[in-house]
């Protein structure tokens, strides 16, 4: 699954986020630990965890952030399988007429494809996950 350069990916195994969107998540969930705004010397400080992970410096920021990246992760899986899954329904369920229109039958049926790889996807996601894979 595709979304900008953040991606989902079934292979190689386990399934997994890219690295780019392991990055974008960890900052994400990094956001969550500021309790205010930093002043302009500090914000170096602020995202200096963040940077060694992107420089090989440390594997993570903390434990933490670790938990609450996966944890994002999971709710946008989810959601993602819930959307791929509706539209799996919809365009299996959408009657085009197929006697008259063979090529609207080809078309549903690769949209319908591209709507159960998402899912797919999705779902190996989640059992990584939820099989504690290392990224």
């Amino acid at each position: 699954m595709f979304c900008r350069d953040w991606t989902l990916s079934t292979s190689p195994s386990p399934a997994a986020p890219s690295f780019r969107l392991i990055t974008a998540l960890r900052l994400f969930a990094l956001g969550s630990e500021i309790t205010r705004i930093p002043k302009a010397d500090e914000e170096g400080f602020v995202c200096k965890s963040w940077r060694d992970t992107l420089l090989g410096i440390t594997d993570t920021i903390s434990p933490d952030n670790e938990a609450k990246w996966r944890i994002t992760l999971v709710a946008i899986c989810s959601l993602v399988v819930e959307e791929g899954t509706g539209g799996l329904q919809r365009t299996l369920g959408s009657g085009h007429d197929r006697q008259n229109h063979l090529w609207l039958g080809w078309v549903s049926d690769n949209i319908a494809l591209l709507w159960l790889e998402q899912v797919v996807v999705a779902r190996a996601v989640l059992q990584s996950l939820e099989d504690v894979a290392e990224f």
